[in-house]
């Protein structure tokens, strides 16, 4: 049986234009993902694990950031696609979750306004049908913590419902 490979990453290097001169955060990281696996990156604190998959998604400032090699998802390029292009495809289907949720969610709205959001951001449906979604989708993975919907993400939540809060958004997008 062969493998299907989704995502193709070769060679990339990524480097900040700054006042005092390029930085080079990340250089020559290739890997891949076939259909039906999870690809988790380790490393040290600053290796460049965020920054590698925040190029990929086309995440990072386009006019201080030089993003080099060659990244393939579905045998498309990512590298040089306009926003929107990447705005249809990010989320849907392809995203990572990071080592720290908190950083994916801003601490001034609900939980449930984000993951509400990022799905009105993919399709073309109604807030209400939006919610509908969404709360199906927390309350399929953790019933009990449903009630979180309607909080602000805070360092205060407890651990388990931050360690779900990227997933349930993920999944929002994909229809449970």
């Amino acid at each position: 049986m062969s493998r299907e490979v989704l995502l193709d990453v070769k060679s990339l290097g990524v480097t900040f234009i700054t006042e005092n001169g390029p930085i080079t955060a990340v250089k020559d990281v290739s890997f891949d993902v076939g259909m039906g696996e999870v690809l988790c990156i380790v490393g040290e604190s600053g290796s460049g694990k965020t920054v590698s998959l925040l190029s990929v998604l086309g995440l990072l400032d386009r006019r201080n950031t030089r993003v080099e090699g060659c990244v393939t998802f579905r045998d498309q390029s990512l590298l040089g696609l306009k926003e929107r292009e990447l705005r249809r495809i990010r989320g849907k289907q392809i995203a990572f979750i990071s080592q720290d949720p908190m950083t994916a969610l801003t601490p001034v709205h609900t939980i449930g306004d984000q993951i509400i959001e990022q799905i009105r951001a993919h399709e073309s449906i109604t807030r209400s049908a939006a919610r509908e979604r969404a709360v199906s989708c927390v309350k399929l993975d953790c019933p009990a913590q449903s009630r979180h919907w309607r909080v602000t993400p805070t360092s205060s939540l407890a651990a388990c419902v931050n360690e779900r809060l990227s997933p349930w958004r993920s999944r929002a997008t994909q229809g449970c």
